[in-house]
């Protein structure tokens, strides 16, 4: 199977800002939308949103998704916000503020994921006093849950 690309403002693997619905039904049993979920807005027929996750879960066999080279699989949210907003500044929002969003709207790409957990949160006395298998399952929070294309806003 082939890495999934990211194009911000232009689409994610085969699909693309301002496709028909029909072009895009003409790719679900293709890779990667054969095997991996994509959330799909549209306006006036045309796809004006596209996300996908990019949780472990979903990229265990061996190939990843990337945007500007960047593994958004492998990468802490932290460290691949840093590395985005040195291409594109991001909203500085409640979202960013929590750590749990992530929108550059400039060059039309975003990031989300449910639960924030830090590297300062694992040495906190709670984390510590979790059972393994939960710290464990825990750790997947460190990244992003999901990577959203849409049109920039400039």
């Amino acid at each position: 199977m082939e890495d999934i690309i990211v194009e911000p403002g232009i689409g994610i693997g085969p699909i693309k800002l301002g496709m028909t619905r029909e072009e895009v039904k003409a790719h679900e049993q293709e890779w990667p939308l054969k095997y991996v979920t994509f959330m799909i807005q549209y306006e006036e027929n045309k796809v004006s949103f596209i996300e996908v996750p990019i949780d472990t879960y979903n990229f265990s066999g061996g190939f990843s998704c990337f945007v500007y080279g960047i593994d958004l699989v492998h990468t802490k949210a932290t460290q691949l916000a840093e590395k985005i907003d040195k291409i594109s500044n991001y909203t500085r929002d409640e979202g960013a503020k929590w750590g749990d969003r992530y929108a550059f709207p400039e060059i039309g790409l975003g990031f989300w994921r449910d639960v924030v957990l830090n590297e300062e949160d694992l040495e906190t006395e709670e984390f510590k006093n979790l059972d393994p298998v939960i710290q464990e399952d825990s750790l997947r929070n460190q990244y992003f849950s999901t990577v959203f294309v849409m049109y920039p806003m400039v």
